[in-house]
């Protein structure tokens, strides 16, 4: 598991990286230590090679990663944009203990003025085009971040052709107002998603944090 520190509630962050130990105070920035914006706050993660931390401040804790998945796509292609809108909808969400996670509801209609565009999806075991294609990469990708974490889903449905980017059993389709992918938080501590699409590299990235 990766350890997040909340940066605004650490007056002193301390690590050992090879043996060797830091002292990281205030905002200054380090090679092992890395800043990443999840929802409205900014984190501290801990790099490949540290083999402890902690973090010293008045209700600094740290957020647990549960599960995490990268996969690829065609940034040149149209689905690219509807991956984008997807990630952004479900980053940064908080889900509390024992409450269910909706993705079909959290990315809204796949509508044009919902910012997604025509592309390539599977209907009934065939290649055709819909509003909205690619979605299913987002939320195949969270899927696989929570089989990497134990998280169980509370509905999840595979599509009817293999997909490219992972392997089978992997996947989560979402289709109309009947096919979703649902979780439920069963943690005792609030539960938030990052998922970030990259344009650039052709990735999308969800992570489970566990605060």
């Amino acid at each position: 598991m990766i350890a997040f520190y909340r940066k605004e509630k650490c007056r002193a962050f301390t690590y050992s990286h090879i043996g060797e130990n830091h002292t990281l105070v205030g905002q200054d920035n380090q090679d092992n230590v890395v800043f990443e914006k999840l929802g409205d706050s900014w984190y501290m993660v801990i790099a490949d090679g540290v083999s402890s931390a902690a973090c010293s401040g008045e209700g600094a804790q740290a957020a647990i990663v549960r599960g995490s998945c990268t996969t690829k796509f065609d940034p040149r292609a149209s689905r690219a944009t509807n991956i984008a809108v997807a990630a952004s909808r479900i980053n940064g969400v908080v889900i509390q203990p024992g409450e269910e996670f909706s993705f079909n509801r959290t990315i809204l209609p796949r509508t044009a003025a919902n910012g997604y565009v025509e592309a390539p999806i599977y209907v009934s075991g065939k290649h055709s085009t819909g509003t909205g294609g690619g979605i299913c990469q987002v939320s195949s990708t969270m899927y696989s971040a929570m089989l990497n974490g134990g998280i169980p889903a509370t509905e999840r449905h595979p599509h009817s052709l293999p997909v490219p980017y992972l392997p089978e059993g992997r996947d989560a389709t979402i289709a109309g107002n009947y096919y979703d992918l649902r979780f439920v938080n069963i943690y005792n501590t609030p539960l938030q998603i990052s998922a970030v699409a990259d344009l650039r590299t052709g990735t999308v990235s969800v992570t489970l944090i566990q605060q």
